[in-house]
């Protein structure tokens, strides 16, 4: 085996940050290690897998990570959970356990596998 062969079938294959491990990021299908900083203060600042432009938005690529444009937009996952907000819209997943709301007037959310496996819900109303 030559040494391009050999580290090309260890490289992990990938569709989206979360399936590659710490401190690696999905580019190009494949699973690759982060890179080092960048710090233009107050404008841009970037340190291996974090990333913040203007005081608004944040990111950390990998898994788990987030990116959030403040106050529009939020996003945070891991391997077993996944959260998101756009302006007052939120919805997540953890699981089988899954929610809904429309912030500050309605929040719904499911459990398939809760207790014993009973299936369980819930939902509320603000006036």
């Amino acid at each position: 085996m030559t040494p391009t062969s050999a580290s090309a079938s260890t490289q992990k294959a990938c569709q989206r940050d979360e399936d590659c491990g710490e401190g690696s990021i999905c580019k190009n299908s494949v699973c690759q290690a982060i890179e080092l900083s960048t710090n233009l203060f107050p404008l841009y600042y970037r340190e291996g897998s974090f990333t913040e432009a203007a005081i608004l938005y944040w990111a950390r690529k990998g898994n788990p990570g987030y990116t959030v444009v403040f106050p529009f937009y939020w996003h945070y996952w891991s391997p077993t959970s996944d959260f998101k907000l756009v302006l007052n819209v939120s919805w997540s997943s953890d699981g089988d356990a899954r929610s809904f709301g429309f912030w500050p007037v309605l929040y719904a959310s499911t459990c398939a596998a809760c207790e014993a496996g009973a299936r369980r819900g819930a939902i509320g109303a603000r006036p």
